[in-house]
């Protein structure tokens, strides 16, 4: 049976929908692989990195647990007591406390890893020598640290008497036993004890704060006014011959006078003296003592142009 015209349509859009629904659900089906995969790997990049960065920071405690136990008391807890206790008294008597006692505190275990040793050092010294202590135990090697410190004056003298509380740790797997270590540390600013004797020794830790005084920069007096310069105002103004005679006429404008003259004339421009050489058709040369000028009509005596040797000699007039 032939198909109307109307129903071939609806034929042909319900094949067309179909078809369409066909393609949505087969590209659906190929799309959601590729996205698991896109996140998957997304997922393992980012477990990639956090395992580099957990691996480099376990590197960088490996290296930070190397260095203390180079650092570190003796493993034996007693060893590493008495090895300390002694070191801490020497040093303060090398240099220059007295009355030195060094006395041993409690030994505290903190799991299986380490053990604090605790010291109370007490003396009496200056300011200098007190310097000097710390200066060098902070330079020492050990993995120790300063707890606490009380200073104060001796009566009638530059003396304090010194009270520290001192830490020093001994770690279980140190890699000595009965040996302290004597490598020097790297902790201190500045190399020199004499950096530290000049910033500390000077101040007055028991008086008021004193800020340091500011640095007062003399005042150079100011340079004096340059003199006027009345050449600048000093011009040639005329060049005439008076009975046969040349003369020439120079005009001080700042003081309103004109000189009228003839060669070997002197005449006198502030504090310059000067005399007429020669008188040319439309210049003239001056002699100011030290220099001699060429100067044309109608120039001040600052644009004349000054005059060497030779072309003294070439004008007929070297002295």
């Amino acid at each position: 049976m032939a198909l109307k015209k109307r129903e071939k349509a609806l034929l042909a859009a319900t094949l067309g929908l179909g078809a369409v629904c066909l393609a949505i659900f087969l590209l659906s089906g190929v799309a959601n692989p590729f996205a698991q995969l896109n996140a998957q790997r997304t997922n393992l990049v980012k477990s990639v990195e956090q395992k580099k960065k957990q691996i480099e920071k376990g590197q960088q405690a490996e290296a930070e647990l190397s260095r203390w136990r180079k650092q570190s008391l003796p493993s034996d807890p007693l060893a590493a007591q008495s090895l300390y206790q002694n070191w801490l008294f020497e040093l303060a008597t090398r240099t220059g406390f007295s009355g030195v006692r060094v006395e041993p505190g409690t030994i505290r275990q903190y799991r299986d890893t380490y053990r604090s040793l605790a010291f109370t050092l007490r003396g009496r010294a200056s300011l200098e020598e007190l310097t000097e202590l710390l200066y060098h135990f902070y330079s020492a090697g050990h993995l120790h640290q300063i707890r606490r410190l009380t200073i104060k004056p001796a009566d009638g003298s530059r003396q304090f008497d010194v009270s520290m509380l001192v830490e020093a740790l001994s770690l279980t797997d140190a890699d000595r036993t009965d040996e302290l270590a004597d490598q020097p540390a790297q902790r201190l600013a500045h190399d020199s004890l004499d950096s530290y004797l000049q910033a500390i020794v000077q101040r007055n830790l028991f008086g008021p704060y004193e800020p340091p005084r500011p640095m007062v920069q003399k005042e150079r007096p100011a340079p004096p006014p340059p003199a006027f310069d009345h050449a600048k105002y000093t011009y040639v103004t005329g060049i005439v011959s008076v009975n046969g005679v040349p003369e020439v006429w120079i005009q001080i404008r700042t003081l309103g006078k004109t000189y009228r003259l003839r060669e070997g004339d002197t005449f006198q421009v502030g504090a310059l003296q000067g005399r007429i050489v020669r008188i040319g058709v439309r210049e003239v040369i001056l002699d100011l003592g030290q220099q001699r000028l060429l100067a044309f009509q109608g120039q001040n005596l600052r644009e004349a142009t000054p005059l060497e040797s030779s072309e003294k000699v070439a004008l007929g007039q070297g002295s």
